[in-house]
């Protein structure tokens, strides 16, 4: 349990593992098969996954624990796709404890919360891993080095993109990209929407400061981002992708 500097509490019960790395396209595509992303090109494979909806999330964390000799956390039933994406399915969470599953989750709004404010470590900084932005996120003010070709042109006149992972500063935890670069699926769900928390490439230095304030996303809602509706919430987006899978 920890308390921020906003003076709320964060409690996770249980311990669990998390990836120090966002999922990449070519961890994606190699279990998946396909690769939805917006982003792509020569040399964008170790880029972060985007435009995936939260059905292709859980999707891919049954496929990584399969390929590990792991028993799925999710069982996923009556898929629906659009293209390269599942955009509906009937999705069961196979509990640890009740059915001896070993596999990979999405994380908890509370365990993504937990781990990207440096967990016990937590030195409490205003991003995830330090005070400055530039050192430890992609967003609006330097995402617009790393994609010139294929970018998607914002408010500045340039274009802007996802960038390779792990290319700036970690935070108390050794975790990396959480504050910018893509936002991340966690695993709750409220009234049919999903949450998804963390700074990306195309936000603001104010937008990607309070981890707390996420953005609930329709399920089913298939529009690409454009610089239009960088702040919609939307289920499929090129601002979305996995931060990674909680093992516990």
């Amino acid at each position: 349990k920890i308390t921020d500097r906003l003076n709320q509490t964060i409690t996770v019960n249980n311990d669990f593992y998390i990836s120090k790395y966002e999922v990449t396209q070519s961890e994606y595509e190699k279990l998946v098969g396909n690769n939805p992303s917006y982003f792509q090109g020569t040399d964008l494979g170790n880029n972060s996954i985007e435009s995936i909806t939260w059905y292709d999330a859980v999707y891919f964390c049954n496929k990584k624990s399969e390929a590990e000799g792991l028993t799925p956390y999710y069982t996923i039933t009556g898929i629906t796709k659009s293209s390269n994406n599942i955009v509906d399915a009937v999705v069961t969470e196979n509990i640890y404890d009740s059915f001896g599953v070993t596999g990979y989750r999405l994380p908890t709004i509370d365990e993504w919360l937990f781990a990207g404010r440096g967990g016990n470590n937590t030195k409490d900084y205003f991003f995830c891993g330090g005070d400055i932005p530039d050192n430890v996120a992609w967003y609006y003010n330097d995402s617009q080095e790393t994609n010139a070709d294929n970018g998607i042109t914002l408010g500045d006149g340039y274009k802007h993109g996802t960038s390779p992972i792990g290319k700036k500063v970690q935070n108390e935890l050794g975790l990396f990209d959480m504050s910018g670069n893509v936002a991340e699926w966690c695993n709750d769900v409220s009234g049919g929407y999903r949450y998804i928390f963390g700074g990306h490439w195309a936000n603001t230095v104010d937008e990607i400061q309070d981890l707390h304030l996420s953005r609930l996303s329709k399920k089913c809602d298939v529009a690409l981002f454009t610089k239009e509706n960088a702040l919609s919430i939307l289920a499929k987006t090129s601002n979305v992708g996995l931060l990674s899978d909680s093992l516990l």
